[in-house]
């Protein structure tokens, strides 16, 4: 039995790994899961792995770490805290010790993803949100696209903005890799 603990990306929260985590449970395997203060503007990459390692903290030290997007940015984060037996990276941002996010995407160029026009809207409090029809979950059923649309959350962006803690990456196996194929929300 391995535990997994499962890291969303912007604007989800935990509600987004339950058909993942139902099919791991049946096969024998624990899942954990984080809701991250995606909603809080002054939260940034410690404030994510401090909530993290709180979610997880009765996980053992073989805990299998699985972020997807911007919970790339997180978990390398968790990892250099706590034990752990992997990190798994799904579409994920990668922190770059001594740099922000932004600053890395910027200088990089080629690693930006374009999204779809007219996704994302900036709300009054400053929060970046996307609208219930853009086409943030293309591949899914239109039923399942709109109940997923409808739970995402505001986003604020400090964990992209800051330089990331991590002073160097953990010295942890890890995989990455892009999910295909079927729709994989709730």
């Amino acid at each position: 039995m391995t535990t997994f603990g499962l890291v969303h990306g912007a604007y989800h929260g935990s509600w987004c790994w339950q058909q993942l985590a139902d099919l791991l449970e049946i096969l024998g395997h624990r899942v954990l899961t984080v809701d991250l203060p995606c909603e809080d503007p002054d939260a940034g990459a410690s404030q994510y792995a401090e909530v993290t390692i709180e979610a997880f903290s009765d996980a053992p030290e073989d805990l299998v770490l699985v972020g997807h997007s911007l919970g790339g940015l997180t978990i390398p984060v968790v990892a250099a805290r706590r034990p752990v037996n992997r990190m798994v990276f799904l579409s994920a941002m990668l922190p770059r010790p001594g740099r922000a996010h932004d600053d890395v995407m910027r200088d990089e160029p080629d690693l930006t993803v374009p999204g779809p026009d007219g996704g994302s809207y900036l709300a009054a409090d400053g929060s970046t949100h996307w609208h219930p029809a853009a086409l943030f979950f293309a591949d899914c059923p239109p039923a399942a696209a709109a109940r997923a649309a409808s739970r995402l959350r505001g986003q604020f962006w400090k964990i992209t903005r800051e330089v990331t803690p991590l002073r160097a990456w953990p010295d942890v196996p890890r995989s990455a890799g892009t999910p295909r194929g079927r729709c994989a929300t709730m």
